[in-house]
């Protein structure tokens, strides 16, 4: 169980007095749910191994950058196997690139 799930379980009182164990409309337990339904973004590592599973070739660079509207962006540069060099966008939120 993860750690803030514990602190909720342990700051919210179960007695029957005050209405026994937390329901799923608490503030606590309803952010936890909110929490858990936003995707990860996808690591640096985790677009480079895709990209190169799916073109071939040598990975020449790749880093993160950000956006002016403020949302990431890994870059990744990529030798191909004809010997021609990609710029490669993927968005980590989705995983797509181009």
């Amino acid at each position: 169980m993860a750690p803030g799930v514990w602190l909720c379980l342990i700051l919210m009182p179960a007695s029957p007095a005050a209405g026994g164990m937390p329901s799923l409309d608490t503030p606590c337990a309803s952010g936890l749910l909110l929490a858990q339904e936003q995707p990860q973004p996808l690591s640096l590592d985790d677009a480079v191994a895709r990209v190169q599973a799916a073109l071939g070739g040598r990975v020449l660079a790749a880093e993160t950058q950000y956006r002016e509207d403020g949302r990431q962006v890994h870059r990744i540069r990529i030798l191909t196997e004809d010997q021609r060099v990609r710029n490669i966008l993927v968005d980590p939120m989705t995983g797509e690139w181009q």
